[in-house]
């Protein structure tokens, strides 16, 4: 949906200034808007209606932010919360709340401040909420919309914003890295409370493998190190940023490589191994530590010391070096790309084994565990 596009908007809030300055801002660019004041009303004129997205604040009498979208989400209409996008005003930054909003399918949130003094920003999260829900109909078509987590959905969406402005400023700013932060504490959250995370298997395009190979090796990275491995988690997570960074090497030249549909030429190859080092560079210049860049460096090592850049065997690399070529092969292997045809779970794990010598053999039997213990959708589509 382009900005020029007209669109029906549901906008609850008990505040009628919040309503009056929403109201403003959303008739300005041509959407139809209905107000409600309460949980309860809300519910009633989404019963009623079709909207194309809701904005919802949390704090509420009768029915809270988080009560009507449970309540959408079990709609005997058949309309949930994957279907329509939710966008939440809240008044405090309680990262717990914020946390439970998105796992219950909030597509995102914009405290009320923001709103007031930044109408741009709230108008950009809107027509992003907006242009979002248009790709979830080719995942509705792929019969992945329903088997994503809300949580995994909007990490996807973040990714995809995330890469669109690194690619118009080749740079990775502060404010994007705190944001990946608080990504990863909502996956790692959902994970704590029990949540059964399905990785993102497949993209409608083909140009969506990348953001969608760096989220599966943040997620493979949280539930290995974490539920496998039981490292703390603030390790994990400097971990797991270094997963997400570590193909964007590949987003300078030629970054589509891996689909290409013919063998890569001699060139073309010297080029994409070239990605680690421009990773490393990128990675570094926008401060990330040395855990993080573990991954990034050595996620083309091998332990028989067939990898590369460095040709580094197992005895050189540490922990984090042995762990990363096991998650980024193993995505690439149930991916289908270029002439790369997806593998099912149990035959990428058994051709990672093969390849004698490659991967760490502790760390691929241990890895192997948790695939069986995971409900991945691979094996499933």
């Amino acid at each position: 949906m382009t900005e020029q596009s007209k669109g029906k908007i549901l906008l609850v809030d008990d505040s009628r200034i919040i309503q009056a300055v929403g109201l403003k801002i959303l008739i300005g660019k041509g959407f139809n808007v209905s107000l409600a004041g309460d949980g309860q009303e809300a519910l009633k004129l989404f019963g009623n209606n079709r909207f194309d997205l809701i904005i919802l604040d949390y704090h509420m009498p009768k029915l809270n932010g988080l009560q009507v979208i449970n309540a959408v989400r079990n709609s005997p209409s058949g309309m949930s919360a994957y279907d329509i996008p939710i966008l939440m005003l809240s008044g405090e930054s309680d990262g717990t709340i914020i946390n439970q909003l998105l796992e219950a399918g909030a597509g995102d949130y914009i405290y009320k401040v923001n709103l007031k003094k930044t109408p741009e920003i709230f108008l950009e999260k809107v027509f992003g909420l907006l242009n979002f829900q248009e790709e979830l109909v080719k995942y509705r078509k792929m019969k992945l919309h329903h088997s994503l987590s809300p949580v995994v959905l909007h990490f996807y969406r973040f990714g995809k914003d995330f890469i669109k402005r690194y690619l118009a400023s080749k740079e990775i700013t502060e404010t994007d890295l705190k944001e990946l932060q608080k990504e990863l504490d909502s996956i790692h959250h959902a994970m704590e409370e029990g949540e059964i995370i399905e990785l993102i298997c497949e993209t409608p395009a083909k140009e969506d493998f990348f953001i969608s190979h760096s989220i599966n090796c943040s997620i493979l990275t949280i539930y290995f190190c974490g539920f496998t491995l039981c490292w703390e988690w603030e390790k994990i997570r400097r971990v797991a940023m270094g997963a997400f960074l570590h193909d964007f090497g590949n987003l300078h030249g030629e970054s589509m490589l891996l689909h290409n549909p013919t063998e890569l030429t001699e060139e073309e190859f010297k080029n994409y191994r070239e990605h680690i080092e421009r990773g490393v560079e990128i990675a570094t210049k926008a401060g990330i530590d040395d855990i993080a860049l573990e991954f990034i460096r050595n996620h083309h090592e091998r332990s028989n010391g067939s990898g590369y850049p460095a040709g580094r065997k197992e005895f050189e690399m540490s922990d984090i070096g042995m762990i990363s070529g096991i998650i980024d092969t193993f995505d690439a292997l149930t991916f289908s790309r270029g002439l790369n045809k997806k593998m099912m779970v149990k035959e990428a794990v058994r051709k990672m084994k093969s390849w004698e010598g490659q991967y760490s053999e502790k760390y691929l039997q241990k890895f192997e565990e948790l695939t069986r213990q995971l409900e991945l959708k691979h094996d499933h589509l």
